[in-house]
């Protein structure tokens, strides 16, 4: 599946425009809240929040990411993660 995709993210990253980095602002983001996740470090928020407002800089549809993942959120035992100061701070 990697090498049918690959060929559509070389035509993008060819071009330089905002379509280029809408899937480096997703991985990023999803990284963080990964690391959020296995550290325990809720300072990270910041970091995402930094990264998200990027990333809707360069393309909306990172909203469609931002509500995907607080669903996701909500409806795992991880909500925990969702209801404190430093998500607050990162919005």
């Amino acid at each position: 599946m990697c090498v049918l995709l690959a060929p559509g993210f070389q035509a993008l990253g060819h071009f330089l425009n905002v379509n280029a980095f809408e899937p480096l602002c997703w991985m990023g983001c999803a990284l963080i809240v990964i690391r959020i996740i296995n550290t325990g470090n809720e300072k990270l928020w910041l970091w995402f929040g930094l990264l998200a407002g990027i990333g809707l800089e360069t393309k909306h549809s990172m909203l469609i990411f931002g509500f995907a993942l607080i669903a996701g959120l909500a409806l795992t035992p991880q909500r925990k993660r969702l209801f404190n100061g430093w998500v607050c701070s990162a919005g």
